[in-house]
């Protein structure tokens, strides 16, 4: 984790839909497995850019409406596409151990967004979790169980880099 990438590579970004963009990029290198909860154009796109993450192996993405999927043909991108609560198909297919970083960005209702924050903070390990949209209270809130947080709070919405301990 470089922090001082993230603190002295600020890059204004000129869509709230962006402004994630900023710590993602910090966390880039020696990432090598995604897991992206809610595919967008900012987020994606940067994930399969091997100039932010050159040591990508794996991008999985679980979006509940197709039309948000980037279309290509990257070998590394496997896209699921899950209807909500995607928190049950989380628990049973997918070893989160075995990604380096997860972004959530998933739902256009904010209870779901919630309810996801909430599992991940039960059930992550050694991932390091990226939220947008961090400004909103209860997102802050749903992920008061992760033991660290830094909170990007240069541009609003802000993005919040969440970790446990264990």
């Amino acid at each position: 984790m470089n922090i001082s990438a993230l603190i002295d590579n600020f890059s204004p970004q000129g869509s709230p839909f962006g402004t994630h963009v900023n710590l993602l990029c910090a966390l880039g290198p020696g990432i090598k497995t995604v897991l992206e909860l809610g595919a967008g154009a900012f987020s994606t796109s940067l994930f399969l850019d091997r100039d932010y993450y050159p040591d990508l192996i794996e991008l999985t993405t679980i979006e509940q409406d197709r039309e948000w999927v980037l279309a290509g043909a990257d070998p590394r991108h496997k896209v699921v596409i899950e209807p909500e609560p995607i928190e049950p198909f989380l628990e049973g297919v997918l070893d989160l151990d075995s990604f380096d970083l997860i972004f959530v960005d998933n739902s256009t209702f904010g209870e779901r967004r919630c309810d996801t924050l909430r599992w991940l903070a039960k059930h992550v390990g050694r991932s390091l979790v990226v939220a947008h949209d961090f400004n909103v209270l209860s997102y802050a809130e749903a992920a008061g169980g992760f033991d660290c947080k830094i909170i990007d709070d240069r541009q609003v919405p802000w993005t919040a880099l969440l970790w446990r301990t264990r």
